[in-house]
């Protein structure tokens, strides 16, 4: 008997479906794709799930939190739980409406395209009422289990497209990837530095606040890691002034130079 294998994008998620999973959510197995392949390189992501480049990009990364960056431990228990998926297993992917989903989509079909997978999907952004939903987190476990019953076979063709996709992006390897129209592509690392400046004012700021802000109002969904990214990168170019607070990170101020 195949097995139903559900993959959450991050580990809010992959609790929400394992809560969906006790209140009655076909499934037997809950595996978390911890990755946001929004940023940073990519190009060897195929070879061995971008264990290396990946601990090293996220290891390296510069922020204001004093929180630890993903280690190689960390990606390594990704890797070996995407690993584990059995063969001829349906592996159902749910997609909420974010660059970081169609992306770790597009690295699983590919990144497991020697196994023989049962792909199906729920295509969380096709249902008006959840059309604002990035993550599968921002659902309840009754809504997860409703919306279960519009499961779709993911198809050859549009395997396809995502293993085009990510052959692409993987040769183009950027900074930073964003869904534009609908379509992934390859922008600068810099892509987000003009809407971030324009929530920034001369006078300062809280950083919790500003995160709060910039990410409400993004036409792109951003994370708080991409944005402190910047904030460090904007500080060292002389556009912002951070005054970091030994209380809290988040009462850090921020303000134009």
């Amino acid at each position: 008997m195949k097995q139903i294998v559900h993959i959450g994008f991050g580990d809010s998620a992959a609790g929400s479906l394992r809560a969906a999973i006790k209140l009655g959510l076909p499934g037997d197995k809950v595996v978390v794709s911890r990755d946001d392949f929004t940023q940073g390189p990519i190009s060897d992501c195929i070879l061995d799930g971008g264990l290396s480049q990946r601990s090293q990009y996220w290891s390296t990364l510069k922020t204001l939190h004093p929180r630890q960056r993903d280690t190689y431990e960390h990606y390594a228990s990704t890797i070996k739980g995407i690993n584990s998926i059995p063969d001829n297993s349906t592996v159902v992917l749910w997609l909420g409406n974010s660059t970081h989903d169609e992306l770790a989509v597009a690295w699983l079909i590919s990144y497991l395209s020697t196994k023989t997978m049962d792909w199906k999907y729920v295509d969380l952004k096709s249902n008006f009422e959840f059309r604002n939903v990035s993550n599968l987190a921002m659902l309840s476990t009754e809504q997860i289990c409703f919306e279960y019953n519009q499961v779709k076979v993911l198809t050859s063709d549009l395997q396809g497209k995502y293993k085009e996709l990510w052959s692409i992006l993987s040769i183009e390897n950027s900074q930073y990837r964003v869904l534009n129209e609908n379509q992934v592509i390859s922008v600068e690392d810099s892509f987000h530095d003009t809407f971030i400046l324009s929530q920034i004012n001369k006078k300062e700021q809280l950083l919790g606040k500003l995160l709060g802000a910039i990410m409400n109002k993004a036409e792109h969904r951003l994370t708080d890691v991409t944005i402190e990214s910047r904030l460090v990168a904007l500080q060292l170019q002389n556009k912002i002034s951070i005054e970091l607070s030994i209380v809290s990170v988040f009462m850090s101020k921020v303000k134009l130079r």
